[in-house]
Order: C-alpha cells, then sequence, then structure tokens
C-alpha cells in the first residue's frame, strides 16, 4: 500500500514538472530524491534483522533447547529456532534492538559450545 501511495505521488509531481522552470524541475527533482530515501529508509526500519550462527557441539535436543532458552531470554531477541540437524541458530531481532556479535559468542561459549560464523541479513 505505501508503495502504491508513493507511486501515486511521484506521478503527480511529474505531471506538475512539464509547465515549470528548470529551477523549479530541480527543485522538485530533489523533492523526489529526498521522498525516495524516506520511503526506503522507513521499508528498512519496518524489517526485522535476522542473525544466523553455526555453532560446534550441539548433539543432542538438550544442547538445542538450553541455547533456545539463553537467547529467548534477552530482551533484544524476538525469536530464536535452534535447527540441531544443520547446528544452525537462527536470531531475529526486534525492531529498534541490537545485539552484538560479542554478546551472542558470550551466550555461545558460556551455554559450552563454540561458534563457528555468525552472519547477519
Amino acid at each position: 500500500m505505501r508503495i502504491l501511495k508513493t507511486m501515486i505521488l511521484y506521478t503527480m509531481i511529474s505531471l506538475q514538472i512539464s509547465g515549470m522552470s528548470s529551477n523549479q524541475n530541480i527543485q522538485t527533482e530533489q523533492m523526489i530524491n529526498q521522498k525516495k530515501t524516506i520511503t526506503k529508509n522507513a521499508a528498512t526500519k519496518e524489517k526485522n534483522q535476522i542473525i544466523l550462527i553455526n555453532v560446534k557441539g550441539m548433539v543432542c535436543s538438550f544442547c538445542a533447547q538450553g541455547i533456545e532458552k539463553k537467547f529467548k531470554s534477552h530482551t533484544a531477541i524476538k525469536n530464536v529456532n535452534v535447527n540441531l540437524e544443520k547446528s544452525k541458530v537462527r536470531l531475529v531481532i526486534k525492531e529498534n534492538k541490537r545485539i552484538d556479535d560479542n554478546e551472542i559468542k558470550d551466550i555461545i561459549v558460556n551455554a559450552g559450545y563454540n561458534i563457528d560464523k555468525i552472519e547477519r541479513q
């Protein structure tokens, strides 16, 4: 819906440009570029960040449950998914929250495991 509204706005501005001076055209183009930036930033802000972690040492469902429990108690974590077969942990971070790589490493190491790789999407 937001994209449709933005497209309509751009169309309306484009129709108004045809009768303007070159100075007015430049100002209008700057306004359009600013609106694109604002729209892009708003779309990025709405998405929750996803972090994928390759964990070494998980061998049973008890291991997976322990890691899941540790991350669920963290205030920045919206959702945790532990895949035992692939030795991966997927974290979904809450909007406007952060967790840095060192904090992730500390949680995993304190739980008794090692990290192979952390990937942010």
